[in-house]
């Protein structure tokens, strides 16, 4: 049997305790150590955050969602195509990267707030509320968060500072945005654009999936990692390539069965208020091959 990095790439996206793949921060890592190049998921929302961001007066952009959305991984894509010359190393040691926006502002990137120490924790939250309400225009935020970190971040900021009535505005703000799923405030109150990964279309569910098959299953290494097997020859005794090609169909309607109603259930799902994070996404598929 031949070795083809690609498919032990694949095995770390497994669910077992060797599993790294499923963090972002351990994709790359395991990439290089294969020698093949990373997975790569199509996401929308990298065009939008950019055009936001490209504006003559950028708002603070936040990512949440349930763990598993791809909040950091989207992050990273965008500063790997927009912010090359500014970016050496993601995510680095630090835990805000500070980059150069136009009109001389400054964009704090932070992939997880609930890192911080205590101590650090207070004057961000601090810093991020000013530019929230307003009150300092020079710096804008692209920041990963879960829905209850977000939440009880500033929750616990308010308890702390009676004394400063803009802690409980934006928890009462993130807190409506959040119940109503609003990706701005209706009240004008925060600069603030919310994007809940979790809170999308029952229908971007269904191009999820496809877009996770392809990405996955439509890469070079398919043959390339299968020269010299004696299965090559002939794909239909190889288990893996026929669960392949169950995925990615023939062309046809009927071909399209498998994929149709992963995307289907998917979909359900998520009409039923039911989310299907990415990361559970990625393991389906790879433990289906």
């Amino acid at each position: 049997m031949t070795y083809n990095p690609l498919v032990e790439l694949l095995r770390t996206y497994g669910p077992s305790a060797a599993s790294d793949s499923l963090y972002d921060e351990h994709v790359q890592k395991a990439a290089t150590r294969f020698g093949v190049k990373e997975i790569r998921i199509r996401n929308p929302l990298i065009k939008e955050i950019r055009n936001l961001l490209a504006g003559d007066s950028p708002p603070n952009i936040v990512l949440t969602g349930t763990a598993g959305d791809g909040k950091t991984y989207l992050i990273r894509q965008l500063l790997t195509n927009d912010f090359q010359g500014q970016v050496s190393n993601w995510p680095g040691e630090d835990l805000v990267l500070s980059l150069h926006l136009r009109r001389d502002r400054e964009l704090r990137v932070i992939r997880d707030l609930s890192e911080f120490p205590d101590d650090r924790k207070a004057a961000e939250i601090a810093t991020i509320t000013k530019c929230l309400t307003g009150h300092k225009k020079d710096v804008v935020y692209l920041i990963a968060a879960n829905d209850g970190q977000l939440l009880d971040m500033w929750r616990v900021a308010a308890d702390k500072s009676d004394s400063e009535p803009d802690y409980r505005l934006v928890h009462r703000t993130l807190r409506r945005m959040l119940h109503e799923e609003r990706q701005r405030d209706p009240n004008n109150l925060l600069n603030l654009e919310l994007l809940n990964l979790s809170r999308q279309a029952p229908e971007v569910g269904r191009s999820v999936v496809q877009d996770v098959i392809q990405g996955l299953l439509r890469r070079p290494e398919w043959k390339s990692g299968c020269e010299g097997c004696q299965l090559a020859a002939d794909e239909n005794r190889c288990p893996i390539q026929i669960n392949r090609k169950l995925l990615l169909g023939n062309g046809t309607a009927e071909g399209q069965t498998f994929s149709n109603r992963l995307q289907d259930v998917v979909e359900i799902a998520a009409a039923n208020d039911q989310h299907i994070p990415l990361r559970q996404i990625i393991t389906l598929i790879v433990n289906i091959v």
